[in-house]
């Protein structure tokens, strides 16, 4: 019994020898200056700059697939994510209070955005939660780009032949004037050339208006 504790130690010193000049090397200015963008240590250059703080840890969700009531999955999934946001991010968070930094913390990346000096982002990616610090890049939308006229049908479709709307027409002289179509989708473009005079909210000043409609 003594010979095998006496092997167990002996691996867990060598492992440990082994492994401390990694530790060591992962904290080196070399190694803390690996994890930040070059375009911040640029930015940090002029005075403070804007950075994603991105965090090591992360939730682990494999247990979401078990669940099977998609309401508790979903549910399960936030909490999880926002436990190990606040739990991971709770000492960068006290740094960043006590030395007056602007931060906002985000749970679904594991991220933190800050506004730092140089001095400061350095601190942070000396920390071992953190994994990598990256440059807030603005992304543009695309321009809008300016429609043109399509050509129209001049005749009845034949969706609108199907269902016998030319015979509705001529029997009983009613085109559908003055009823009010409703819509369920994530949303009406009603402005769009095809809608906007025919929209209720449309006013007679050209202006809209939404309530009720």
């Amino acid at each position: 019994m003594k010979a095998r504790w006496t092997v167990r130690w002996s691996a867990a010193i060598l492992i440990a020898l082994f492994l401390l000049p990694l530790a060591v090397s992962a904290s080196t200015p070399a190694a803390r200056l690996a994890r930040v963008d070059a375009s911040v240590l640029q930015a940090a250059k002029k005075g403070e700059t804007t950075v994603w703080v991105i965090l090591r840890e992360k939730a682990d969700l494999r247990p979401a697939f078990a669940i099977k009531s998609w309401d508790a999955r979903g549910r399960f999934v936030v909490d999880r994510l926002k436990e190990k946001a606040n739990s991971s991010q709770a000492g960068i968070r006290s740094l960043l209070k006590s030395r007056g930094k602007s931060h906002q913390s985000f749970w679904i990346a594991n991220a933190i955005k800050v506004t730092a000096d140089s001095a400061t982002i350095n601190e942070l990616a000396a920390r071992p939660e953190v994994e990598q610090i990256l440059s807030d890049v603005p992304i543009p939308l695309p321009v809008d780009l300016q429609g043109k006229d399509e050509p129209r049908v001049n005749t009845v479709e034949w969706g609108i032949d199907r269902i016998r709307a030319p015979l509705v027409w001529s029997t009983f002289s009613d085109r559908g004037d003055g009823i009010v179509v409703a819509n369920i989708d994530t949303g009406v473009l009603y402005n769009h050339p095809a809608l906007v005079n025919q929209y209720r909210g449309h006013q007679p000043n050209n202006t809209f208006d939404h309530n009720y409609n």
